[in-house]
């Protein structure tokens, strides 16, 4: 999931940029929940230590990687949003599946298959176009998703088929 993530913010990152819309890495979202206790019982919140890792996320410096993104540069925080949640947050939370749109009853909503309903929302599709994925659908772009994986971080697959068939 991890590495079609990566492709999809290759792929769609400019529009998701342009629009301020970010998809957090889950290894960040697992240090977040990881330290979330230890975070709400702390005195001193502003001062508290959540990491090098998640301090290379807000700063954009992390070694190894080139992070466009600057969590502290690039995203705003709305205060005028705390209002909001603190009124939401006396509410249980619960959601409804979208209808009218694909549903894998094979094996769940499985990462490419939410990957893939990320990337048409990224790219402004709807509903329709949500509607018209069949298991068939699914079965093509998880095979093209592997495909492009294995271009991606090992080689290129034209390459290294026609080096097999020699």
């Amino acid at each position: 999931m991890h590495v079609i993530m990566q492709m999809l913010w290759r792929r769609r990152g400019s529009v998701l940029q342009k629009d301020r819309r970010v998809m957090c890495d889950p290894y960040f979202t697992k240090i977040i929940t990881s330290k979330w206790s230890a975070f709400s019982e702390a005195k001193d919140k502003l001062h508290f230590d959540w990491g090098t890792n998640i301090a290379s996320y807000v700063t954009g410096m992390c070694r190894g990687k080139n992070l466009k993104l600057q969590l502290g540069r690039d995203i705003d925080v709305y205060v005028g949003f705390t209002d909001y949640l603190i009124k939401e947050e006396e509410r249980t939370y619960a959601w409804n599946r979208f209808q009218g749109i694909y549903h894998n009853n094979r094996g769940g909503d499985c990462g490419p298959c939410a990957a893939k309903f990320m990337e048409m929302h990224s790219n402004g599709d709807g509903k329709e176009e949500m509607s018209r994925i069949t298991d068939k659908v699914v079965d093509k772009f998880c095979e093209q998703y592997a495909i492009d994986c294995y271009e991606e971080f090992v080689s290129d697959f034209q390459v290294a088929n026609e080096a097999e068939m020699k």
